[in-house]
């Protein structure tokens, strides 16, 4: 009977099998508000520091599965079109993108066309702060944005759909996209210019990828601890920071979750010409201010790691 490690690496050897030989030449939707790095090493063939997980890999490909479920519902209901049946690009059944920008190849993959004519992106989450965020009427992620952007822009039409799904609980949410002219669009409030992140990449494809040259780190994996940084996060968050259990990001997801976050720590300690030790930790007086940020008292052991939270009273 097949063991637990061995069904977790039959998980990374399809993922690789899927991946093999498979080139980046162009700039991806998806890669919209990516660190300038990631697109580099991507495109460089740089190998990975920081691998996804097998659990993760399952997670999303149990993600894909509920986003063409979707798609199937809005196919049944005739409000979406048959990519077989239109005019527009399609590979392997799906609706593709491929333009230029800005001097530079721009591709990608929609989920879905309306029957009326407009993009639809669909995301799955699980995590239950991005229920309470859209229920209060907030937009989708700013990187979702982009990328159901550069759809629109594709197609040349104002507007686009967001279907936002919770794969935990199956909440549901639609957020309708705008153009507001030329390259700025607007979803729920949160206004933006595609047109930034186009020139962006030409910068990219300019200055670093022809050059063979790393961009320089555009946000900070452990920047100095501020208010305005604390400002971004959760209390859970602040606490395991405290607690030395992780480190708070100049953004919450830019760095956390790439692929080569081992190697952008190691390009930020260099720059700062410190260890890679110490750029992972918290200095006592950072911990006392995120304490006092959060209005707790506390002790620190022998080491000088923070033991006790006790919400202060004031009188």
């Amino acid at each position: 009977m097949i063991t637990k490690d061995e069904f977790l690496t039959q998980i990374q050897i399809e993922d690789w099998k899927r991946n093999e030989g498979r080139k980046k030449t162009s700039f991806w939707a998806s890669d919209c508000l990516r660190p300038s790095c990631d697109i580099y090493w991507r495109w460089m063939d740089e190998p990975e520091t920081n691998p996804i997980k097998p659990s993760s890999l399952l997670l999303m490909q149990v993600g894909k599965l509920f986003e063409q479920r979707i798609v199937e519902f809005l196919r049944g209901m005739g409000e979406i079109k048959d990519a077989e049946k239109t005019d527009l690009p399609v590979k392997d059944g799906q609706f593709r993108v491929e333009m230029e920008r800005e001097y530079v190849p721009v591709t990608g993959y929609m989920d879905a066309v309306h029957a009326e004519g407009f993009p639809i992106e669909i995301k799955t989450h699980y995590a239950q702060t991005v229920d309470r965020m859209l229920e209060n009427g907030q937009p989708p992620s700013d990187h979702y944005c982009h990328q159901l952007a550069v759809y629109m822009d594709f197609m040349g039409v104002d507007k686009g759909l967001m279907i936002s799904a919770n794969r935990a609980n199956g909440n549901i949410f639609f957020s309708d996209m705008e153009r507001l002219g030329d390259l700025r669009f607007r979803c729920k409030g949160y206004e933006f210019d595609l047109g930034k992140e186009y020139a962006r990449f030409r910068r990219i494809m300019e200055n670093n990828i022809h050059e063979h040259k790393e961009p320089e780190l555009e946000y900070l994996y452990r920047p100095d601890v501020t208010a305005a940084l604390l400002d971004q996060y959760k209390e859970d968050k602040i606490k395991k920071a405290i607690k030395g259990e992780r480190v708070l990001c100049d953004h919450k997801w830019r760095y956390q979750y790439s692929s080569w976050k081992e190697k952008v720590i190691e390009k930020e300690a260099s720059m700062r010409g410190v260890s890679v030790a110490d750029l992972c930790t918290y200095t006592k007086e950072d911990t006392e201010f995120m304490m006092n940020y959060l209005n707790v008292e506390w002790r620190f052991d022998k080491n000088g790691k923070a033991k006790l939270f006790k919400i202060k009273v004031t009188k």
